[in-house]
C-alpha cells in the first residue's frame, strides 16, 4: 500500500513538472514529503486517493440522463415558441428558463417546475411556432458564438432588413440597433423578446410570413396599420379613422381585442393577436361605436328586458339602469362583469336560454312559493313545511341550491336557479346532511364523475372517480378554475365544465 501511494505521488509530480494538466492539482513537494514520511501518512494518502476515486465513480448520473417526459415537454415548449435548447430529454438551464418563460406568459407561478398546470397551459395553447420537430434537437445558433461571427451577423442584419425590422448598415457589428431590430421582430412574431437570435427567431424571419419590402418600409408600415385598423373595425374593437397612424385609439383597440381573446394585453399586434382577429371567431359589436347608436341601445334594452334583467324605459339611452342590467346579465351568465355588451354578452342574451321570472312578482305568489318549496324539498335543499311562505328557511334553501349549482348566491329564485332545480341534472345531498345535521346520503353525481374524469385527464386530479366532491376534488376544481381564468370557488358549475371539455 505504501509503495502504491509513493509511486502514485511520483507519477503525479512528473506529470506536473512536464506541464501536463491533471484533474486534481497536487503540490509535488507535498507529495514528496508524504512519500518520505511515516507509514501512517502514506496510508492516509492512499485512503484519500482511493476514496476520491470511489466518490467520482459513484456520482449519480440521473441528472444527466435522457428522460422521455422531459423530451416531450421540450418539444411542447418549442412548439409554443419557448426555446428549451436541444430536445435531449435533459432538464438543463435552457429548458428551465423556457419553462419559467412559459409560466410567466401563462400567468402561472414561475418556479421552473414541470407541473400539471404548466403542461395543461402549454397543451391548451393553439399557437404553433414555425419550426420542425421530427425527433431532432432544436438547434440554437447564437450569432456571437459562431466561427464566422461577422458574416453571421451580416446575414442576420440582411434578413432583419429584408423583413423591415432593421434600417442600419450591414456591417457585421451586433450593436444596439441590431439588438432592437431582433426584439422588434420577436415581438411581431409573438416570440419571447429576449434579443437573442435563436432558432425560433431565425425560423420566423426566414419564413417570410411578415415580409416588409426594404425600400418601402414607411409606406408599407402605414398600409399594415391600415389593414390592422380595418380588421379591428370589422371585429368591433375600433371606431376611428382608417388612417394608417398607430395612435392611442388604435392602441386601445388592440388591447381591447387582446382582453376579449384572452391574450397578453401588451398593445402589440403580434402573431397571436393577428391570428385571433383574422379567425373572425369573435365579432364584437359595441353599442357605443355603432352608427345607429340609439337603435342599438334600444335593441339591447329590449333584450335585457325580455330576459328579466331590465325594468326601465326602452329609450335608447345607455344610463346607469342599463349599465346595471348588463352587469346583472353578465353575473348571471358567468361572464366578466365589465358592463360592456360585447359579443359574449350579446350571444348569451340572444340565445334566449335565460328568462327571469322572479317568484315574488307572480300573480299567484303563494302557489309559486309552494311549488318552489316542493322543488327545493325534492332536490334535498329544503326540509320545512310546504306553506307558501317565503321565510328564512326557504331563503337559505335557495342559497344552498345556488351554491350547489355554481350560480350567483343572491337568494332569488330566478330563471337559472329554477332551470337548475327543474332539470334535476344534479342530484344533491339531503337537506339535513347539507346543514350538518344527522342524516347522511350516499348519492353520487354523474356530473361530478364527469368532472373528475376530465380533471384526471388534464393531470389535475388523481383521486377516485366516485362522483363525490370531497376536498381532493374541490382542490382540483380550484386549480382548473385558476388555469382557465374562472372565478375560483371550487364549484363544478357549467362554465368550469365547459372549460374542461374544451
Amino acid at each position: 500500500m505504501e509503495l502504491v501511494a509513493y509511486l502514485h505521488s511520483e507519477v503525479l509530480c512528473e506529470r506536473l513538472q512536464q506541464g501536463e494538466s491533471i484533474d486534481q492539482t497536487l503540490d509535488c513537494q507535498l507529495l514528496d514529503s508524504i512519500a518520505q514520511s511515516s507509514r501512517h501518512a502514506k496510508s492516509v494518502l492512499c485512503v484519500g486517493l482511493a476514496a476520491g476515486t470511489i466518490a467520482i465513480n459513484a456520482m449519480p448520473i440521473a441528472a444527466f440522463a435522457y428522460t422521455p417526459e422531459v423530451a416531450s415537454v421540450q418539444q411542447l415548449l418549442a412548439k409554443r415558441g419557448f426555446n428549451p435548447g436541444a430536445i435531449d430529454g435533459v432538464k438543463g438551464a435552457a429548458t428551465t428558463e423556457a419553462i419559467i418563460a412559459a409560466q410567466t406568459f401563462y400567468k402561472l407561478k414561475a418556479d421552473g417546475a414541470i407541473g400539471a398546470q404548466t403542461i395543461a397551459a402549454l397543451e391548451a395553447d393553439t399557437y404553433e411556432a414555425n419550426i420542425s420537430l421530427k425527433g431532432t434537437p432544436v438547434k440554437v445558433t447564437p450569432v456571437a458564438n459562431s466561427a464566422n461571427k461577422s458574416d453571421s451577423i451580416k446575414n442576420l442584419q440582411q434578413l432583419l432588413s429584408d423583413r423591415g425590422f432593421y434600417g442600419g448598415a450591414i456591417d457585421g457589428i451586433s450593436g444596439p440597433m441590431t439588438q432592437e431590430a431582433i426584439i422588434l421582430a420577436q415581438k411581431t412574431y409573438g416570440l419571447v423578446a429576449d434579443g437573442v437570435a435563436g432558432s425560433l427567431t431565425i425560423a420566423a424571419l426566414k419564413s417570410g410570413s411578415n415580409y416588409v419590402p426594404k425600400n418601402n418600409v414607411a409606406s408599407t408600415k402605414s398600409d399594415s396599420i391600415k389593414n390592422l385598423q380595418q380588421l379591428l373595425s370589422d371585429r368591433g374593437f375600433y371606431g376611428g379613422a382608417i388612417d394608417g397612424i398607430n395612435g392611442p385609439m388604435t392602441q386601445e383597440a388592440i388591447i381591447l381585442a387582446q382582453k376579449t381573446y384572452g391574450l397578453v394585453t401588451d398593445g402589440v399586434a403580434g402573431s397571436l393577436t393577428m391570428a385571433a382577429l383574422e379567425s373572425g371567431s369573435t365579432k364584437v359589436t359595441p353599442v357605443a361605436n355603432s352608427a345607429n347608436k340609439s337603435d342599438s341601445i334600444k335593441n339591447l334594452q329590449q333584450l335585457l328586458s325580455d330576459r328579466g334583467f331590465y325594468g326601465g324605459a326602452i329609450d335608447g339611452i345607455s344610463g346607469p339602469m342599463t349599465q346595471e342590467a348588463i352587469i346583472l346579465a353578465q353575473k348571471t351568465y358567468g361572464l366578466v362583469t365589465d358592463g360592456v355588451a360585447g359579443s359574449l354578452t350579446m350571444a348569451a342574451l340572444e340565445s334566449g336560454s335565460t328568462k327571469v321570472t322572479p317568484v315574488a312578482n307572480s300573480a299567484n305568489k303563494s302557489d309559486s312559493i309552494k311549488n318552489l318549496q316542493q322543488l327545493l324539498s325534492d332536490r334535498g335543499f329544503y326540509g320545512g313545511a310546504i306553506d307558501g311562505i317565503s321565510g328564512p328557511m326557504t331563503q337559505e334553501a335557495i342559497i344552498l341550491a345556488q351554491k350547489t349549482y355554481g350560480l350567483v348566491t343572491d337568494g332569488v329564485a330566478g330563471s337559472l336557479t329554477m332551470a337548475a332545480l327543474e332539470s334535476g341534472s344534479t342530484i344533491t345531498i339531503s337537506y339535513k346532511e347539507a346543514t350538518g345535521q344527522e342524516t347522511t346520503s350516499n348519492a353520487t353525481d354523474n356530473s361530478i364523475k364527469k368532472g373528475q374524469t376530465l380533471l384526471s385527464q388534464l393531470g389535475l386530479y388523481d383521486g377516485a372517480i366516485d362522483g363525490i366532491q370531497g376536498s381532493k376534488t374541490t382542490a382540483a376544481i380550484k386549480k382548473a378554475q385558476t388555469l382557465y381564468g374562472l372565478p375560483v370557488d371550487g364549484v363544478l358549475n357549467s362554465a368550469t365544465l365547459a372549460a374542461l371539455q374544451s
